[in-house]
């Protein structure tokens, strides 16, 4: 067993390595909230949005579910950041995105 300050600081904490396939659009949607973060002079990565994210998630069961619910019955444009092509509502454009590290702000 790892044992830790329960009081030091969690961004500093030893990282561990994830292994989670999300749907392409939220994929999409992280790097657009880190680009926003960026524009606001953060230099975060998407781990940092993630983990922020995550922390933020409730920890009692009706409130998980119900979140676990809204993201089963979510729509594509739910994950959209922004509006994306305004000449047609029905098509959705999401950048691409190349493999690797994102810079930091």
């Amino acid at each position: 067993m790892e044992e830790v300050d329960p009081d030091s600081r969690l961004i500093h904490a030893r990282p561990e390595q994830t292994n989670a396939a999300i749907p392409f659009p939220l994929n999409r949607r992280l790097d657009k909230l880190v680009a926003l973060l960026q524009a606001d002079g953060k230099g975060v990565y998407r781990k940092d949005v993630l983990a922020a994210l995550l922390l933020d998630a409730p920890s009692d069961l009706k409130a998980l579910s119900d979140l676990y619910e809204r993201y089963r019955l979510a729509t594509v444009r739910d994950a959209a950041v922004g509006t994306g092509d305004e000449s047609d509502p029905d098509i959705l454009v999401l950048g691409s995105r190349r493999p690797g590290r994102r810079p930091a702000g």
